[in-house]
């Protein structure tokens, strides 16, 4: 304990210090063609599931667990109807991110490309879950 603070200060400290935003990474991986023409030119997440996109589904269960930060990594073909999506849906309990990645192979090359973001454990999903 410092010299000069109570317990109570110090444990005080000790639970601001501990304190931190939540953030999360939302893959969004290129379709493997099983879902041709549904999603010629876009992603699956962004399927309208009862008259909402998929990924607004998910982007409000984070909201509401306390994410604070939202980096949604998506390979640089969908970088477009990705941006189209995130103009609509505006929350101001997140902030999103949108990451796209130039020959964006897998998962692995999403997060080396928000690695340099991310300022310790963070909640990982794919986009294609429905919670």
């Amino acid at each position: 304990m410092k010299e000069g603070t109570s317990g109570s200060e110090t444990m005080e400290t000790l639970a601001e210090s501990r304190h931190c935003t939540f953030q999360a990474v939302v893959m969004v991986e290129m379709d493997d063609g099983r879902m041709y023409p549904l999603v010629d030119n876009s992603p699956k997440c962004l399927l309208p599931v009862a008259n909402r996109k998929l990924l607004a589904y998910q982007l409000d269960m984070l909201a509401k667990s306390g994410v604070s930060e939202a980096y949604i990594v998506s390979p640089q073909e969908y970088k477009t109807p990705m941006t189209q999506f995130l103009a609509e849906y505006m929350r101001e309990s997140i902030v999103i991110d949108l990451v796209c990645v130039e020959d964006m192979m897998g998962s692995a090359d999403g997060l080396r490309a928000v690695g340099d973001r991310l300022r310790g454990d963070f909640i990982y999903m794919s986009s294609e879950v429905f919670c």
